[in-house]
């Protein structure tokens, strides 16, 4: 059984606030900080700076809390960048990088020209993209040619610091995605939309995570080694509204195997509801000591 994880997904907004929250975020015992990967902010005119470039700089002045992309977009990013980044963001965090991968048709992929990508070839993005991934990441620099990436030659030096690479979480709620992470993924995650009442998607995830224990079973998986992790958009339920609700749906979702809690940033007037998840409620739901954030203004 995987250990209980509570996560923090987070733009950067600006050159004076991407520091002290991350600081913050570690301080009060969070176990990952997470970045998005979107070339603009889901309200357009709202500042958001990059969110790779933002996990090297949280990289430099954090030291315990683990960091990662959640998730980063195959359909237009290269496989062959995203393992070369990785890698650097590995060593600079000392082995705290984690890669999260999916594809999807955000408005913001306009602007580089891959929104109309059919399913279909996203999909197949994804395949090939995770496999490309997964052997570089693991030092396999046999030449490769697929119907995406191609080459002849290829070095990762120095490599990963976690072996035998860093870890993978595929974002996924279809079947054929579901079959990649059953393949290659550490942590698979999920996440509900505003138009899905949280009955509904309680009932899907059940399904979808009976579906992944069959594709591992598939590939002679053991499916207990792969993690099981909801990311808590706000417009889908909002943990941050009253107190209770992120207790209440933590216990719901881990009594069907989740173990990994990803919830957006509180708005300014949560603050009081957020700091009581965060020092008296977080410490009691998972094993572990947290540190003191008392006093400490996100």
């Amino acid at each position: 059984m995987h250990p209980l994880r509570f996560g923090l997904s987070r733009f950067a907004q600006s050159a004076t606030d991407w520091k002290d929250q991350a600081q913050s975020v570690e301080e009060c015992g969070f176990d990952v900080l997470w970045a998005p990967d979107h070339l603009f902010h889901f309200q357009p005119d709202q500042p958001m700076l990059d969110g790779w470039m933002t996990l090297a700089a949280w990289a430099a002045v954090t030291e315990r809390i683990r960091l990662g992309v959640l998730v980063t977009n195959l359909s237009w990013r290269s496989p062959v960048l995203i393992a070369r980044a990785a890698v650097a963001l590995d060593q600079i965090s000392s082995g705290r990088f984690e890669l999260g991968l999916g594809v999807g048709a955000f408005a913001d992929q306009a602007m580089a020209n891959v929104l109309e990508l059919s399913s279909a070839e996203r999909l197949a993005r994804l395949e090939e993209g995770v496999l490309v991934i997964d052997r570089l990441l693991r030092g396999d620099a046999a030449p490769f040619s697929g119907h995406f990436t191609t080459y002849t030659s290829a070095s990762l030096a120095p490599g990963c610091v976690q072996h035998p690479r860093l870890p993978i979480t595929i974002g996924a709620n279809g079947d054929r995605a579901l079959q990649v992470a059953a393949r290659h993924a550490d942590s698979w995650n999920t996440w509900g939309g505003s138009e899905i009442p949280i009955g509904e998607f309680f009932a899907a995830s059940e399904s979808r995570t009976r579906r992944l224990d069959q594709y591992c079973n598939d590939v002679g998986r053991d499916p207990s080694t792969l993690r099981r992790s909801l990311l808590v958009y706000r417009r889908f339920i909002d943990p941050w509204a009253e107190r209770g609700v992120a207790e209440d749906l933590v216990e719901r979702f881990a009594a069907i195997g989740f173990t990994e809690f990803v919830f957006n940033w509180p708005s300014d007037d949560q603050w009081s509801v957020f700091e009581h998840f965060a020092q008296e409620v977080m410490p009691g739901m998972r094993t572990g000591g947290f540190g003191d954030c008392s006093g400490r203004s996100l």
